[in-house]
């Protein structure tokens, strides 16, 4: 765990000399990786004040002025998911932590181009982050903090318009675009935690993330028949796959 004045990280990799970081890049924080990282935290008492850390700095990630506009853009026009260029259309799911912006890796003065379409990161994301606010690890103080709120109804408003349930993407795998069961499942749970939590009516949090979404004309995503037709879906996906074969059926290995 690395702490910096813009954040705490888990990084998926160190080294000792700049130059083997910099050749494999492994220095950077991918959001899985420190998701993963944060639920061995918080599952020990000693570490939860690093553990909420940890989810804040990612929370701040999503939350920046880059991931909101890739969201807005996609609402706008979902097509900017298709094709190679997609892969960085999309919401990235990993950044350089040396950067006080939480910019994308760089090579050669220009993002390196990478295969964001990891649709379990955002799903084990959401997730995560509704249990730690339903559960009062994350406080109103947390949550009104710059455009945290903002990103949260940014986020399923994303999910919605790239039909996550029919999305292929390289997943937890990182290997070729598929439609993968693992990511649909995540997705899916982040999104039936969140239903959850709405359905309490005396929450600051559900109050507050409604009246966000309504100022930025997002609420309709956030409705309860749009949340339950998306979490249906989800189900279905899964359950259609779950009968074929498991994680990603249907596609032919290359030979």
């Amino acid at each position: 765990m690395t702490e910096k004045p813009w954040g705490t990280f888990i990084l998926a990799s160190t080294f000792e000399d700049d130059k083997t970081a910099a050749e494999t890049h492994y220095d950077a924080v991918w959001l899985r990786d420190s998701l993963w990282g944060y639920m061995a935290l918080v599952s020990d008492q000693g570490n939860s004040v690093a553990a909420k850390k940890v989810l804040l700095t990612l929370w701040d990630y999503m939350s920046t002025p880059d991931q909101i506009k890739r969201m807005q853009d996609v609402i706008s026009n979902p097509k900017r998911l298709d094709g190679v260029p997609g892969q960085m259309n999309v919401v990235h799911i990993r950044f350089d932590s040396n950067s006080p912006v939480m910019a994308d890796v760089q090579e050669e003065g220009k993002p390196q181009l990478w295969n964001h379409k990891q649709n379990d990161a955002l799903g084990l994301y959401l997730d995560l982050l509704i249990q730690a606010i339903d559960t009062d690890t994350i406080n109103a103080e947390d949550w009104q903090k710059g455009d945290r709120l903002k990103s949260v109804a940014l986020l399923i408003a994303y999910l919605d318009k790239a039909n996550f349930y029919v999305m292929e993407d390289s997943g937890a795998w990182e290997e070729d675009a598929r439609l993968n069961t693992s990511s649909v499942a995540l997705v899916t749970s982040g999104l039936e935690r969140l239903s959850n939590l709405l359905s309490k009516k005396d929450s600051v949090f559900v109050s507050d993330l409604l009246r966000e979404a309504k100022a930025n004309e997002l609420d309709e995503p956030l409705s309860t028949t749009r949340l339950n037709h998306l979490i249906d879906k989800g189900y279905e996906r899964i359950t259609l796959q779950l009968d074929l074969g498991g994680e990603s059926p249907g596609y032919l290995e290359k030979r």
